[in-house]
């Protein structure tokens, strides 16, 4: 740039001014200062579209991102969603399947242990009832375990009325007032619990009515 503008100097018809030390030096600090803040603008510029660029790029990642997270959430919401009323017929049809007693005698039962008596149990109902539905009705002998030969647990007549009560969205009541020689006069109280995605029997419970005495059942 100096030997420019010396020859410059040379060749300019105003070859009488002369263009001092002072002077040509600065010119060459103005032509400098500008040179780095075009190449600053330059770069400025190139790193501004980088980050744009970047920026289009991470949003659909986010998007996927975010989609990825909210999905389990959205399932477990469907999840939680609980059905109107407890199947309280199949309920108590699958209970009585588990428990058969014989008027004449005791039944081997397929259960190498009492923990797998509860743990079958416990498909459809409360742990609590099922230690004590493997307590009251089953023993064990040198055969095996054993159904107690008893007159069996009151069960629900679905054919006479009986009162189904919400207690809850996860908890209904069934009560029902029986009446036979056998027992007399009685009131079945059936609880159902919904956990776990599906409905179980929480408790039952037997009222005596002849004697207002309640026992377990």
């Amino acid at each position: 740039m100096k030997n420019r503008l010396d020859e410059f100097s040379k060749k300019s018809t105003l070859n009488r001014i002369d263009f001092s030390n002072k002077s040509r030096n600065q010119v060459m600090e103005r032509i400098s200062t500008l040179n780095r803040k075009s190449l600053f603008s330059i770069w400025s510029i190139r790193i501004l579209g980088t980050a744009a660029l970047l920026l289009l790029f991470l949003i659909p990642v986010y998007i996927a991102f975010q989609s990825t997270v909210e999905a389990p959430d959205q399932t477990a919401k469907i999840q939680k969603i609980t059905p109107t009323k407890p199947p309280v017929e199949d309920l108590e049809s699958q209970y009585n399947n588990l428990i058969k007693p014989d008027s004449t005698q005791s039944q081997v039962v397929n259960y190498n242990s009492k923990q797998e008596l509860i743990e079958t149990f416990t498909d459809i109902m409360s742990r609590d009832l099922a230690v004590q539905m493997a307590d009251q009705f089953f023993r064990k002998t040198d055969e095996g375990w054993k159904l107690i030969a008893t007159d069996g647990p009151a069960t629900v007549h679905f054919d006479a009325a009986y009162d189904l009560t919400k207690i809850n969205a996860k908890k209904y009541s069934l009560t029902q007032t029986q009446e036979t020689q056998l027992t007399g006069k009685i009131r079945l109280s059936i609880t159902y619990q919904y956990q776990n995605n599906k409905w179980i029997i929480q408790n039952r419970t037997i009222e005596n009515l002849n004697r207002q005495s309640s026992n377990t059942r």
